[in-house]
């Protein structure tokens, strides 16, 4: 089994860490304010694999669930548009008989 939480973490610090370059221009490491909001509201939430994709405005969220994604869905769809575009079973990495 995998550790979503420290792949979570992983993948948020790389997110923002490649917007750093981008700053002065943007105002931050993402495109927004309210970008650079939604991605800190949502791991208020306990979601640390949150992040811009590419030049945003797109936020994603690594979940563990298709549950916890419907979830967010409803949290927020009343302030940006939202939408699930892929649900996983979720993948081994490793070895392992």
């Amino acid at each position: 089994a995998g550790d979503l939480p420290a792949f979570g973490e992983a993948v948020h610090e790389f997110n923002r860490r490649a917007g750093e370059p981008f700053a002065s221009a943007q105002g931050g490491p993402y495109a927004s304010r309210e970008v650079a909001e939604l991605i800190a509201e949502v791991r208020k939430l306990g979601v640390r694999g949150v992040g811009q994709s590419s030049w945003g405005p797109t936020v994603f969220a690594v979940v563990p669930d298709g549950d916890t994604a419907l979830s967010l869905v409803l949290r927020f769809r009343s302030r940006v548009p939202v939408t699930v575009t892929r649900v996983s079973g979720g993948h081994r990495v490793g070895g392992g008989a």
